[in-house]
């Protein structure tokens, strides 16, 4: 297994942004949905904006656990690019995690009033994601499927 590659890390989320978030309802059936995550590099932490009152803070309640994949594709099938992120999840306050969330710079970072009007607006939370597992993999006709991992505390 290689070594961990954080610049390949930042390269990739940098390049696609956007993840697939998974989660499990109260019924134990699997939900996915696109979010924007915010990563702190020095820390590995990362923020998402989303309402603190839709379906995914009622999952989150029961299963306080999210996974992310950023998938980068060509229209050659054997040239991808993943990272899958698991981690706990928590709520922060929302000014804080409005400060968080726009004082990085973009294409990662954005400001939330492209979203949301303030830190008070009912429609308006962060959640802090802390990884517990990052796995960046690969699969190319010239390398074939490579993968390594990274796991908190080690």
């Amino acid at each position: 297994m290689a070594t961990f590659d954080e610049a390949e890390l930042r390269r990739r989320i940098e390049t696609v942004v956007y993840a697939s978030a998974s989660t499990v309802d109260a019924q134990a059936r699997p939900r996915v949905r696109i979010l924007h995550p915010v990563w702190d590099w020095a820390t590995r932490t990362v923020w998402i904006g989303t309402n603190p009152n839709g379906a995914l803070a009622a999952e989150l309640a029961i299963h306080p656990h999210l996974a992310l994949c950023y998938l980068r594709s060509s229209l050659d099938p054997f040239l991808t690019e993943q990272v899958y992120v698991d981690g706990a999840i928590t709520w922060i306050d929302p000014h804080e995690g409005w400060d968080k969330i726009k004082s990085v710079p973009p294409p990662v970072g954005y400001d939330p009033l492209v979203s949301w009007s303030s830190p008070e607006d009912p429609k308006f939370g962060v959640l802090e994601l802390t990884p517990s597992r990052i796995e960046l993999a690969a699969l190319s006709a010239a390398a074939g499927w490579s993968q390594s991992i990274w796991r908190a505390g080690s």
